[in-house]
């Protein structure tokens, strides 16, 4: 008996980053979030949710490029007060 030729495979063509931090919780009854989807590097996207409860960044998830990754960490542990809604869209656009 011989087995059917198995079609050769191919190496991923991309890895996918998804990076969680702090607690992103989207059915917290106190909880508000704020997504975004914007176009990243080599035709790909990028996700970003944020996750406020009582005007502070509790939580992030981030599916693509993890730019900004490091100061949004940092407002996280240190639970700085985002009260505007410029605050918040600011967030976005971190580096």
């Amino acid at each position: 008996m011989e087995w059917p030729a198995r079609p050769p495979r191919r190496p991923c063509a991309s890895l996918i980053r998804i990076a969680v931090i702090g607690t992103a919780e989207s059915n917290h009854p106190q909880g508000e979030q704020l997504a975004r989807r914007e176009p990243g590097e080599k035709g790909h996207e990028n996700y970003r949710k944020l996750f406020f409860r009582e005007n502070k960044l509790v939580g992030v998830l981030m599916i693509g490029s993890p730019k900004g990754r490091k100061k949004l960490v940092e407002i996280v542990k240190s639970q700085q007060l985002i009260e505007t809604a410029a605050e918040r869209e600011a967030l976005f656009t971190l580096k």
